[in-house]
């Protein structure tokens, strides 16, 4: 058997050699994105990424201070207590007077999470988080709707250079969101919250100039 096995190997290895010259003959190396993608537009970085966020069914709220996006993120729970463990995004919420809970055991049947984020990418809609920044991923899986907390300033083209803005030293994981939760498994069917929140919604913060 061992022996019918290597010769079904040793030809399979030789076909793919004999074919490895037509499969690479029209391959050219890509050496600059310009040529091969759709270039964002650097001078309007914010409302390209509201734009491709909400195609994905996500949420892109343009706050002009601190204040209006939690009174954004307020109107919303109305009254209900937000799973969230950032001392500074606990600190604002304090000042806000949104309920917050940063119990373990209240963040198994949470409806409302609260994070901070490390970058944001245009290209592909994404919000950018570190491990240092989560500490823990129950703030974006457990929760029905996911609120993220971003400035102006740390919109960026593309992953590349969100990933730049990430202490990698720090970090021992790193996750990207895409729009909320989703599959289509099911009968080709999507399906929103399959496997965390159902709901993103970003609020970003205009640059104070």
């Amino acid at each position: 058997m061992k022996t019918q096995s290597n010769q079904a190997r040793n030809m399979i290895l030789q076909d793919l050699r004999a074919h490895s010259k037509i499969w690479t003959s029209g391959y050219e190396s890509v050496s600059s994105v310009v040529d091969y993608f759709v270039q964002v537009d650097e001078a309007h970085l914010l409302s390209e990424f509201s734009a491709r966020l909400q195609d994905l069914a996500g949420e892109c709220v343009v706050c002009d201070s601190e204040e209006d996006a939690y009174k954004h993120i307020a109107h919303i729970i109305e009254q209900k207590a937000v799973y969230v463990i950032e001392p500074e995004l606990i600190s604002a919420c304090e000042k806000y007077a949104i309920p917050t809970e940063l119990d373990d055991e209240f963040s198994k049947e949470c409806r409302f999470a609260l994070t901070g984020c490390d970058a944001l990418s245009v290209r592909s809609a994404s919000v950018v988080l570190a491990s240092h920044t989560l500490q823990g991923r129950r703030t974006i899986s457990a929760p029905e709707i996911h609120f993220v907390i971003a400035y102006e300033n740390q919109i960026v083209a593309d992953l590349p250079e969100a990933l730049q803005q990430v202490s990698i030293a720090d970090s021992s994981q790193i996750t990207v969101i895409t729009g909320p939760s989703r599959t289509a498994d099911i009968e080709k069917t999507l399906v929103l919250g399959a496997h965390g929140p159902k709901r993103l919604c970003v609020c970003v913060i205009r640059n104070n100039e």
